[in-house]
């Protein structure tokens, strides 16, 4: 088969234009790749960030825990200190 040099011409000019589409494809694709490992970095960091702050929270919980115990026993011995105070009042005056 023999072909014209039009249709070598028109040939190439495909070829060339294929090139160039597959050329914008692949720098399309990697920017996307790399879209996606930022993406996945700030995922990363999300996790880590929220994990942080979970850890905080369960601490500030028990501290927080740990102070009303604290309170509960300080007003507990108040209450038995005016108990016994008002029990001595009450022999002495008797």
């Amino acid at each position: 088969m023999h072909w014209s040099d039009g249709q070598v011409r028109e040939l190439e000019t495909e070829l060339e234009a294929e090139q160039h589409r597959h050329l914008d494809s692949q720098k399309s694709q990697r920017k996307q790749d790399r879209r996606l490992q930022e993406l996945i970095l700030q995922l990363d960091e999300g996790q880590k960030s929220q994990d942080r702050l979970k850890d905080a929270m369960d601490k500030l919980q028990q501290k927080n825990k740990q102070y009303k115990r604290q309170v509960e026993e300080a007003v507990s011995r108040h209450h038995s200190s005016l108990i016994m105070s008002s029990v001595c009042d009450a022999v002495h005056c008797g």
